[in-house]
């Protein structure tokens, strides 16, 4: 078991997590991605609450090629949502993809419809989940309870949370979650 933890210590040391939030669960298959932290100019949300924070999966900028798809996660007027923006030679297209009511500044990680975020969210303790973070002295990955593991759906071969529940690192091999180190 020590060489499987190494191992993936050693593998988060070689790239650079930038994630603030990940996304499963969506039923628009391009909506499960990495989202980081935006701004409105690059995610065009102008009208976002006061102090709640701006996810996007991809930056916009004048520069960009058209077309262009966008995702992005935001608060306005108590509402957390999901969309996905469409830039083409005639505009934006907004699709509302989900939405969650909620005065958190920062998102919730159940959306209670199948949507799951890990990373920075608030979760049923109402305590923001930690993103995957790297330092020079250690790295904390995400921390789901056994039951918001076993509730997500389809997720990707290698995927590795932390169990708060039974204090073991979990790995996806592709079919089922293993308990890789036990507390």
């Amino acid at each position: 078991m020590k060489k499987y933890a190494a191992f993936i210590v050693f593998c988060f040391a070689l790239a650079p997590v930038y994630a603030q939030i990940s996304v499963v669960g969506a039923t628009i298959s391009s909506a499960n991605t990495s989202y980081n932290v935006g701004t409105p100019s690059n995610s065009q949300v102008f009208n976002s609450d006061a102090g709640s924070t701006i996810y996007i999966d991809v930056p916009w900028s004048l520069s960009s090629p058209v077309p262009f798809t966008q995702h992005r996660i935001y608060r306005v007027n108590s509402t957390w949502k999901l969309d996905k923006v469409f830039i083409g030679a005639n505009g934006p297209t907004i699709t509302p993809l989900y939405t969650k009511a909620g005065t958190d500044l920062t998102p919730p990680c159940d959306w209670s419809n199948g949507l799951l975020l890990t990373g920075t969210c608030i979760g049923q303790s109402s305590q923001p989940t930690q993103a995957t973070t790297i330092t020079s002295n250690f790295m904390v990955i995400p921390q789901l309870s056994s039951s918001a593991i076993s509730s997500l759906s389809s997720p990707p071969k290698g995927a590795l949370i932390f169990d708060t529940t039974n204090n073991c690192l979990r790995l996806y091999n592709g079919t089922e979650w293993k308990c890789l180190v036990a507390q």
